[in-house]
C-alpha cells in the first residue's frame, strides 16, 4: 500500500479515537502579541471579540484590515476601547454591512 495512503488513515483513525484532542488546539489563546500604535478605523473591515474563558485568560480582539491581514489589538487602549464602544453602539444594520 502507499505510504501516503497509510499515513491519511492512520491520522483519519487517530481523529476518531481521540477527538478531544482536535478541541485542545482550539483551546489557546488566538494573540501572541497585540498590534503596537494607532490604527485609523477606516483601515479595518472586521472587529471580533473573544471574551476571556478557559481558552484564554484575557479577552482577545482580532481586527480584519481591508488588506485581509489579521491583527490582535490591545484590549486596553484607549483608542481599541473607543472603537468597541462604537461598534457596541451602533445600529446592528451598520455592524452586518
Amino acid at each position: 500500500m502507499d505510504s501516503k495512503i497509510v499515513i491519511s488513515l492512520l491520522i483519519l483513525a487517530f481523529m476518531g479515537f481521540f477527538p478531544e484532542m482536535m478541541l485542545a488546539a482550539e483551546l489557546r489563546c488566538h494573540c501572541i502579541q497585540t498590534a503596537k500604535g494607532l490604527m485609523l478605523p477606516k483601515h479595518l473591515a472586521n472587529v471580533e471579540i473573544i471574551p476571556k474563558g478557559p481558552h484564554c485568560h484575557t479577552v482577545e480582539i482580532i481586527a480584519t484590515l481591508k488588506s485581509s491581514q489579521q491583527i490582535c489589538l490591545d484590549p486596553q487602549a484607549k483608542w481599541v476601547k473607543m472603537i468597541i464602544n462604537k461598534i457596541l453602539h451602533s445600529s446592528p444594520n451598520k455592524r452586518h454591512q
